[in-house]
């Protein structure tokens, strides 16, 4: 059981950005639901996910990212990951994430996704 994993949430402008620190895998991905959740409770309809500080994500972490991905979608509102690794991107590749702009957006920075989703021009495009 991987009890160190945390997720770090800081506001940049109106996007809350999650930053996930450890693995995303069966043990966290229930605490990822509820952060994610939780923040779409309050009404934000844009998250980030900063992947930079994630060593590992297994099956459980892509159905984490689905979920969240799908909440925010129900909510009009629409999920993007930043700095994913080459494993955990070649694992999203695989999954088909990668093929589903209106459901989910990735960036190579977390710079280049802000500067994208804090311009008024509506839903993010697949990058």
């Amino acid at each position: 059981m991987d009890a160190d994993t945390r997720f770090d949430v800081e506001m940049q402008g109106d996007v809350p950005v999650v930053q996930i620190v450890g693995d995303l895998d069966h043990y966290s991905t229930p605490e990822f639901r509820s952060v994610t959740s939780e923040l779409i409770q309050q009404g934000h309809k844009t998250i980030v996910v900063d992947m930079s500080a994630v060593d590992f994500m297994d099956s459980s972490g892509m159905s984490g990212i689905i979920f969240a991905a799908k909440r925010l979608a129900a909510a009009d509102g629409h999920l993007s990951l930043t700095n994913c690794n080459p494993r955990t991107a070649r694992k999203l590749s695989i999954g088909g994430l990668t093929k589903m702009p209106d459901l989910l957006s990735i960036y190579p920075s977390l710079e280049e996704a802000l500067q994208h989703l804090l311009q008024p021009q509506g839903k993010p495009s697949a990058h």
